[in-house]
């Protein structure tokens, strides 16, 4: 059977599951919400070859979780999500305060 674009995307008190692939609790490192430019340019010019990528390429944002693992040469896993901040929320990322954001304006050329 062909299926597009189903991919299990499941974080419990374990691990991270996304695909065929997991990542145990204890390696997972700081996680960031990427909108449209942020996860946009984390697939091409900014992207790591090694990174572990779980990506739809009808979604333009999604979740990058740092591997804290000094034996796995992977430096990170890019996922598509259609929640990103559920899915932030779920591997224990909290949301910043207004503080601590720091506000980076666009240019348009």
């Amino acid at each position: 059977m062909w299926r597009y674009g189903s991919i299990r995307i499941d974080a419990d008190g374990n691990a991270l599951h996304a695909g065929a692939a997991s990542l145990d609790v204890e390696h997972l490192g700081q996680v960031e919400i990427l909108h449209r430019a942020d996860y946009r340019r984390r697939l091409g010019i900014g992207a790591d070859a090694r990174a572990h990528l779980v990506t739809r390429p009808y979604l333009d944002r999604g979740v990058l979780v740092h591997v804290r693992d000094d034996s796995d040469p992977t430096p990170y896993w890019l996922i598509s999500s259609r929640r990103p901040e559920a899915l932030a929320a779920a591997l224990g990322h909290t949301v910043p305060t207004s503080e601590e954001v720091t506000h980076v304006e666009e240019v348009q050329e």
